[in-house]
C-alpha cells in the first residue's frame, strides 16, 4: 500500500472564474523545483502513533551501521524546528544516548523544567539519514523521552520540500526543492 501513497498533482492550471477568459496556466511557487518538472505530490493524512489523524509520510531511517530502518510513518510538524524522535530510536539507529548533547528545549507544552537537565532532549551532532520518495535526505537527530510520533521539523525536512497543508480536505502536498 506504501508504493501508491503519494499521487502526482493532477495539472498546472486552474479554471478562470470568469467564463470569458481562457485557462491561465499557473508559475510554480519556487524556481527551485525538483526534476518532478515542478509537480507536487498530493498525501492523504494518515494516522500517525500518537496523532490520529494528520500529515504524515512514510520515512526509513539509516541506521550507523549503514542499514536501512524498517519503514515508519512520520508527522509533518511546521510546529517543530528540527526533525525529534523518540528516545528509544536513538538505540534503534545504533545511536548512544549518553553520547547526545543535552538541550534544554520548548515544546507546545512549554519549556523544559532548568533545574533537570536529565529530561532535556538529546542532540546527535552528525544527524541521521531517512529516505522518503526513493530520495536520500539528511535530518537533524534529536531525541525526546515521552515523544510518541516521529516529528520532521521545519530547519531540516521542510528545507528539502516546499510544503502546502490542506486541512478541510485532509491532504497536503509536498514538492522537492533542487539543491
Amino acid at each position: 500500500p506504501w508504493e501508491n501513497y503519494g499521487s502526482k498533482s493532477r495539472g498546472n492550471s486552474r479554471r478562470s472564474k470568469s467564463s470569458r477568459s481562457p485557462r491561465t496556466p499557473t508559475q510554480p511557487a519556487s524556481s527551485k523545483v525538483a526534476a518532478t518538472g515542478g509537480k507536487a505530490r498530493w498525501f492523504p493524512y494518515i494516522a500517525v502513533p500518537g496523532a490520529s489523524i494528520a500529515p504524515g509520510v512514510p520515512i526509513a531511517l539509516v541506521r550507523q551501521d549503514g542499514t536501512m530502518s524498517a519503514r515508519v510513518r512520520a508527522l509533518v510538524d511546521s510546529g517543530c524546528s528540527s526533525t525529534t524522535f523518540p528516545a528509544e530510536w536513538a538505540a534503534e539507529l545504533g545511536i548512544d544516548w549518553d553520547e547526545c548533547t543535552p538541550v534544554q528545549g520548548i515544546t507546545a507544552s512549554g519549556a523544559d523544567d532548568p533545574s533537570d537537565d536529565s529530561r532535556w532532549p538529546r542532540v546527535w551532532p552528525p544527524g541521521v539519514d531517512a529516505v522518503f520518495a526513493g530520495k536520500r535526505i539528511h535530518l537533524s537527530a534529536m531525541f525526546r523521552l515521552d515523544l510518541i510520533p516521529i516529528l520532521l521539523g521545519r530547519d531540516d525536512f521542510f528545507a528539502h520540500y516546499k510544503i502546502l497543508f490542506d486541512h478541510r480536505n485532509q491532504k497536503f502536498s509536498l514538492e522537492a526543492y533542487n539543491k
